[in-house]
């Protein structure tokens, strides 16, 4: 079979597979239900710069999927579209990553094992079948390396500029995504393009970089130009608003513990473990059992990601062009896009998508060469993979979880309306919260909530006096003030967050939880959600306190 019907069964297979296990459970990742705001408000929007362009592929997915009469009328039926647009955006990267391994290793079958492998990871699965922001922008990284391989065929430019133009939306659609340019980069200043042997400087390789910087530049301009525009941003201020990330002061960390967080990262965005991981020291104080069980399933899988570099290293004489070509490049994509991991959290599932797949290319690239080094190398390479797959096939378990999920989500959220006027304020978590996240995203208008989780991110304890003024407002319009949550936080809860990473200390609040009395409860995914209405400080009771959150 051709490599590109081989390429288009790929395609297929990862779409049919993406398809049968969409969610129904749009909690199992941050993030999900932000589709919903286009639910709510059916129209061209756009986030902050993280993921600036999300709202704008859902509003562009769903109007295609109602002009080709699929009934979005249902809350959770918007959801699964937008399942849908993740499924098949994945579908591609897969189909595109076994395309690369096929030219790469010439081997139809370990081009095959190794996106198994990588298609049912954890961090890439649980991206794939949910309606979040990074699928999208991924597509579009992964697009943007097959048009830099398909501008080594005769040595043209204009796949470069479409390279760069890829790259630039997948900026917009998702920041991180920008990360695997370099493994781009590499391959439009390889041999492959010169017949030569490896300088960037020789015969039009600085024309070539210059065609991807420019049209990168240029793409990024009009995309963000274009959407700053929309937003009502003076074109005075476009640049420093690109420039700038809104929620870096809480979670921007390039301290030296992010190394250490990195082998457990690995494992569990690969394998379906520790779901209820509560940070390193609550990993390391834990039972023994799992700390011992977890720290040699760390060793043995950073070990065989070593002995392949080493296998790389120790061959490189033996590989071939192409090969050398895609060592470089997956080293290159893979040292960049491992910033965000080590500057941001290493155990952000969306982050792992691309180093897993810089991965994915090394280790074919050293499986192909085992049989080079012994028979025993080769014998514990095949164990190895199988003993992979086997743990990888376990994610399907709570794929097909959440596939068959009831998300009671949204009647308990509809609840809240019962309560709260037109002219009231809810103070409200949108965090962890379900009720809290599925009332602000379907059922309250943005002018009648007031985020604490969003808004601490990027103002720290200058939401006090944003919420004070707030409250002002309501009062003098003749509204009531609410507490979704929020005041009944446990303190080891909202230190861990709201304290330690956006400066609002717990205290801050006490003026609030003396003032409120309890007017109705909602079940949601940690407990019961309280719902707090802002009275007087002599008349008001104070909450009980809720159970840390496990």
């Amino acid at each position: 079979m051709k490599a590109s019907y081989q390429t288009v069964l790929a395609f297929a297979c990862s779409a049919l597979v993406g398809l049968a296990l969409r969610s129904h459970d749009c909690f199992f990742v941050d993030g999900a239900p932000r589709c919903l705001t286009v639910y709510q408000n059916p129209t061209l929007l756009f986030h902050p710069n993280n993921h600036l362009l999300y709202l704008v592929n859902v509003f562009a997915w769903t109007r295609i999927a109602a002009a080709l009469r699929f009934d979005l009328s249902d809350p959770l039926q918007f959801m699964v579209a937008v399942d849908t647009m993740n499924c098949l955006a994945a579908a591609v990267c897969v189909a595109v990553l076994f395309w690369i391994l096929r030219k790469v290793t010439s081997s139809w079958k370990l081009a095959t094992i190794v996106c198994i492998g990588y298609g049912l990871t954890t961090a890439f699965l649980a991206q794939a079948v949910n309606p979040n922001e990074p699928m999208v922008g991924s597509l579009w990284s992964f697009l943007g390396i097959a048009f830099a391989i398909l501008s080594l065929n005769n040595r043209r430019l204009w796949p470069i500029v479409v390279c760069g133009v890829l790259f630039a939306f997948a900026m917009a659609t998702y920041r991180s995504m920008v990360f695997l340019a370099p493994a781009a980069a590499v391959v439009i200043v390889s041999p492959l393009a010169t017949d030569e042997s490896w300088n960037p400087l020789r015969r039009g390789q600085p024309l070539r970089l210059a065609v991807l910087g420019i049209s990168f530049a240029l793409g990024c301009v009009l995309i963000f130009g274009w959407a700053y525009s929309h937003m009502g941003v003076a074109r005075a201020d476009m640049l420093s608003k690109f420039l700038h990330q809104d929620d870096s002061r809480a979670y921007l960390d390039v301290s030296a513990n992010q190394w250490l967080k990195l082998p457990l990262g690995l494992v569990r965005n690969c394998f379906p473990l520790l779901p209820l991981y509560n940070g390193m020291r609550g990993f390391l104080h834990g039972p023994k059992s799992v700390l011992l069980s977890m720290t040699a399933l760390i060793v043995a899988l950073w070990l065989c990601v070593f002995y392949c570099g080493y296998t790389l290293v120790k061959r490189r004489s033996s590989l071939t062009t192409i090969e050398l070509t895609a060592v470089v490049a997956a080293v290159a994509g893979l040292l960049v896009t491992m910033i965000p991991l080590l500057a941001w959290n290493p155990h952000y599932g969306k982050f792992w998508i691309q180093p897993l797949a810089c991965i994915a290319v090394l280790v074919a690239i050293a499986f192909r060469h085992f049989p080079e080094v012994s028979r025993q190398v080769l014998l514990v390479g095949r164990v190895a993979g199988v003993l992979f797959l086997g743990g990888v096939l376990f994610n399907l378990g709570w794929a097909f979880r959440n596939h068959r999920h009831l998300p009671f989500e949204f009647a308990e959220a509809r609840k809240v309306k019962q309560f709260v006027a037109d002219k009231d304020l809810v103070i409200l978590d949108r965090g962890s919260d379900s009720v809290s996240v599925m009332y602000a995203y379907l059922w309250a208008d943005e002018k009648q909530f007031f985020p604490i989780m969003d808004e601490a991110t990027i103002h720290g304890e200058g939401i006090l006096g944003e919420i004070d003024t707030a409250i002002r407002n309501t009062r003098a319009a003749g509204g009531k003030v609410y507490f979704l949550g929020v005041v009944d936080l446990p303190k080891p809860t909202w230190d861990v967050f709201l304290d330690r990473r956006c400066g609002v200390p717990y205290t801050s609040f006490d003026r609030y939880r003396s003032a409120v009395q309890l007017k109705a409860q909602f079940t949601s995914r940690t407990g019961p959600t309280s719902l707090w209405e802002l009275g007087a400080p002599q008349q008001a009771q104070p909450p009980a306190m809720r159970a840390p959150h496990s």
